[in-house]
Formats: structure tokens, C-alpha cells, sequence
């Protein structure tokens, strides 16, 4: 229909209108209609013309007399982290009288919509609607850019795609097909070499949207590799309070604790967490050190400028991913590499995932350990600086006080003072041979008896017998942190790597 609407006509056999209904429609484009065997009539518009507030894709469905509208649904959104448009191309009644619908949507998530403009496209989606309109689920397909002359990092992580039709299968699962193609970008390179700018996609999933050896998530990246999004245990947690220290290498141990704000806070064109820091135990005199925000696993922090924003951990990585990071724009980005991924348990006795990383550059004595629902509870010097700060995590608290996660021991208080490596021991601490597979040697170390203890990556306690020479031999390749408390309760801390 001319203007602002499409038009449904009802025709009986012999060619004649016997009713109709005009529906107020924005924007253009190929739109499907569904008769379901109840006689509803199913439509898709981008919003209804009574809407006030925007919306970016609703599913209407009409009485058989085209009389009233029986219900409309509109699909997810959100204009800070997705940002999506929906387009739907058909739509089917299934089995048992739900409504499958299937399209493409524009899609900004996972990276954030001030991430890599070229990351975000058309993407294929499917969602399932009980008769009564709730939507079951919905799933976005990404297809990951595999064309190894179409840089992912210059042209885009994904291609774009559509889903044109779908037809249910009598054991359920649901056959789709549509189309693959590449953004303008990926096209300026593509045209220039003759290869094929479309391809046909067939696709099957099961009853629920899932694809086999593909997480099940609402975005599915269609990689081949399983890595859930979903669900994480949140890093950006006001109920938790973190208490961590600095440790130069060549100097001292500076001891701090943070936590995050209770509500986001809008900055430019996302809404970010504070992280409210302080230097006193007491919990007095707390400043802002920075603004993140936190995406199915990723978390961002806000750099200076209105649209600078950077990832700086990921828990959705798998063991050889690779990963830059930059805390701030003086610093070079750090390039990582995933070293072994875990599952760990604490204090409270929940599972979590854990990651280890290390300098893409070789520097294998230089490690990050990220773990799911805490955060980065150690992280290594800068991959080029030789004097960085290493950071450790004492303690994490829960929202009463009690202990998630903790290095120290049960009756030994989660902050400790700053301590002078020289003034107590007269040397540096120190370990080598870095790494090692058998025996590592502590130089510095006082000659009076020694108390401390051994902890993994994971911040279990490893042993609590130190000396100046240690066997390793059975203890498994990876970080260890070093831990040793001076007579007047001050900590001395270092580090070594087991080798294979």
C-alpha cells in the first residue's frame, strides 16, 4: 500500500475482497504474513502507530475477522548495548501452535556499540512465540569472518546474514535457509579478486534454536567453537568488596580495596559501573579510578574521550585464544594468549571458571589469571617493562563480610601494611631459574625460621614449608605466587613459574 502501511486482503475463490485491514507500517522492505489454523492473521511491523516510545521490531497478531488486534510483542532491545533492528522475512505455525519467525536484525552486542564499527552487521535470527504471544526464546546467528584475506580485525569479526525461510521438521528440528554475504567493507576487498559475494546458508537447529557443537546462548557465533556467553557469575558486583596490593618488584607492597557502584551511571553513549577505590582500611577517603561495564562475560572500562571505551577481560576465551588489553591510553596494549582454562572452587564451594594468560611475545614468565564472578586476581608486569607492578588479590569479601576467595591464612587479616622489602631483609627476594621444572631457589631470604606459604594460580595453598631451595617436581605447570610474613606480621611477596 502507497504511504506509511501495508494492506491485508482477504479474497474468497473466486477472486473477491471480502475484507481487509490497512496496518500502519514504517520503513520498507519485504514483510511476511501469517493465517494460522485458528484463523489469526500474524504481521510484523517495526512499531505500531499508537506507540509513543520506539521500537525496533513487534510481531502483531489479528482476530480472524480482522476486527481487533489480539496481541502484539515486541522483540529485544536496547538502545546502549545492542542497538538491533529487526526485519522479519516469513513466518510458520508450528506443530503444536507456536509461531517461528525468522529474518535478519542489525546487532551491535558482544563488542559493545563504541567497539569496532566494522564488527557490527546483519545477522540471521530466529524466535519462537507461544500463541499467546510470549516469545519462547529468540537467537541471533553470527557467522564468523573466516576468509583469511578479509582481516577480522580490519573488516570484521562476522559476515552478514539473513534467514529467508524455515520449515519444521517432524521430529522438531527446525530447517532453515537464507543467506551469507559480505558487509561493504569486506566487499571492497572481495570484488577486487573475483570470489563469490553471496552464498546459500542451510541450517539446522533443534526445537529450542540450538546449534550442534555451537553454544546456546542468544547469540550463537557460528565458529565452531563451544564458548557460552550466558550466565556468567557477575564480575561488576556492588555485593562484593575486593582487597588487593600493588607489588613493585623492586620495592614494596601497597595495599588497597575497592568495590563497585550500586547503579550504572550513563557516559556518553553506554551506562557504566564506578569503581570506588580507596587506600584505608577503614574504608575512608574513596575516590572513582574508573567507569566499566560488563557484556556476557566481557567486561570494558571507559577510556578518556567521549567514545573510547577498551576491553580489558574476556571469560568467554578457550585455551590459544589471544586477547589486547589496555588499561589506559599512556600504556601500549598488552597481547596475551590463553595459556589453560579451569574450573575452580572457593570459600562458598561455587564452581567458576578460571583462565590463565600469558605475553603473546614468548615473555612466559609473565602471567594474568582471570576468574569468572571475581575478576583478575593476579596480573603480571607489562609484556615490555621489566620494573612494572604485579597486582595480587588478598581477599574478596561477600556482602556480610565473609571470605569468597582469600590467599591468607583463616586468622590473618585480609589487609596487610605496606612493607619495605629492603628495610626488613636487607636484599630483594627473588626466584630462579624462571620457569622451572624442578627445584627453584629463594635468594634474599632471612636466616631466622620462615612463615609463609605456596599458593597456585587458583589461590589454593600449594605448601607452608618455605626454604631457600624447593622441590617442584610434582607440582603442575603454571603460576605460583610466593608468600612470606615477617616477624612483625608484614608480607614479602614473589612469584615463579613452573615449567613442563
Amino acid at each position: 500500500q502507497s504511504g506509511n502501511g501495508d494492506q491485508i486482503v482477504v479474497i474468497d475463490q473466486a477472486g473477491q475482497v471480502i475484507d481487509s485491514l490497512n496496518i500502519y507500517v514504517t520503513g520498507s522492505g519485504k514483510r511476511s504474513i501469517l493465517v494460522s489454523s485458528t484463523g489469526k492473521f500474524h504481521h510484523f511491523t517495526k512499531q505500531l502507530q499508537s506507540q509513543i516510545t520506539q521500537s525496533h521490531g513487534r510481531i502483531n497478531t489479528f482476530d480472524s475477522q480482522l476486527d481487533s488486534m489480539t496481541w502484539s510483542t515486541e522483540l529485544p532491545f536496547n538502545n546502549f548495548t545492542n542497538a538491533r533492528r529487526y526485519a522479519a522475512r516469513n513466518m510458520i505455525e508450528t506443530q503444536n501452535g507456536d509461531i517461528l519467525v525468522c529474518g535478519t536484525v542489525w546487532d551491535e552486542g558482544n563488542d559493545g556499540p563504541i567497539a569496532n564499527p566494522y564488527d557490527h552487521c546483519y545477522n540471521g535470527f530466529l524466535t519462537r512465540l507461544h500463541p499467546n504471544g510470549n516469545i519462547k526464546w529468540l537467537k541471533l546467528y553470527k557467522v564468523d569472518n573466516d576468509i583469511s584475506f578479509v582481516p577480522k580485525n580490519e573488516y570484521g569479526k562476522y559476515l552478514a546474514s539473513t534467514i529467508w525461510n524455515i520449515h519444521e521438521l517432524e521430529d522438531g528440528r527446525i530447517l532453515t535457509g537464507g543467506t551469507i554475504y559480505h558487509t561493504s567493507a569486506q566487499n571492497s576487498i572481495i570484488s577486487s579478486l573475483n570470489e563469490p559475494t553471496y552464498y546459500t546458508w542451510l541450517m539446522t537447529v533443534n526445537s529450542n534454536g540450538c546449534l550442534d557443537g555451537e553454544e546456546c546462548d542468544e547469540v550463537i557465533i557460528i565458529d565452531g567453537a563451544y564458548r557460552p556467553k550466558d550466565g556468567y557469575l557477575p564480575i561488576l558486583n556492588s555485593d562484593q568488596t575486593w582487597i588487593k596490593r600493588s607489588v613493585d618488584i623492586l620495592t614494596s607492597s601497597v595495599p588497597f580495596q575497592y568495590t563497585y557502584s550500586e547503579d550504572s551511571v550513563s557516559q556518553t553513549s553506554n551506562y557504566y559501573f564506578e569503581q570506588i577505590q580507596t587506600y584505608q582500611e577503614d574504608g575512608s577517603s574513596t575516590f572513582i579510578e574508573g567507569y566499566y561495564r560488563e557484556i556476557d562475560g566481557m567486561i570494558y572500562k571507559k577510556l578518556e574521550g567521549n567514545f573510547n571505551e577498551q576491553l580489558v577481560l574476556d571469560m568467554s576465551l578457550l585455551e590459544g585464544d589471544t586477547i589486547s588489553i589496555q588499561q589506559n591510553l599512556e600504556n601500549d596494549p598488552q597481547e596475551l594468549v590463553v595459556v589453560s582454562v579451569g574450573t575452580v572452587e572457593y570459600l562458598d564451594g561455587i564452581p567458576r571458571k578460571i583462565i590463565e594468560l600469558t605475553c603473546i611475545d614468548g615473555n612466559d614468565d609473565r602471567i594474568w589469571v582471570w576468574v569468572e564472578g571475581i575478576g583478575e586476581i593476579f596480573s603480571g608486569e607489562y609484556c615490555m617493562d621489566i620494573n612494572g607492578f604485579e597486582f595480587f588479590i588478598n581477599c574478596v569479601l561477600g556482602p556480610d563480610g565473609e571470605r569468597i576467595y582469600s590467599i591468607v591464612e583463616e586468622d590473618d587479616p585480609c589487609w596487610h601494611k605496606s612493607s619495605s622489602v629492603g628495610e626488613e631483609i636487607g636484599r630483594n627476594i627473588s626466584v630462579y631459574p624462571i620457569p622451572s621444572a624442578n627445584t627453584i631457589t629463594i635468594s634474599g631470604l632471612p636466616n631466622q625460621p620462615i612463615t609463609g606459604s605456596i599458593y597456585n594460580a587458583s589461590g589454593q595453598i600449594v605448601t607452608n614449608t618455605i626454604s631457600h631451595q624447593i622441590d617442584i617436581s610434582t607440582y603442575s605447570p603454571g603460576l605460583y605466587i610466593v608468600h612470606i610474613i615477617t616477624k612483625d606480621n608484614r608480607m614479602l611477596s614473589t612469584k615463579f613459574v613452573k615449567g613442563y
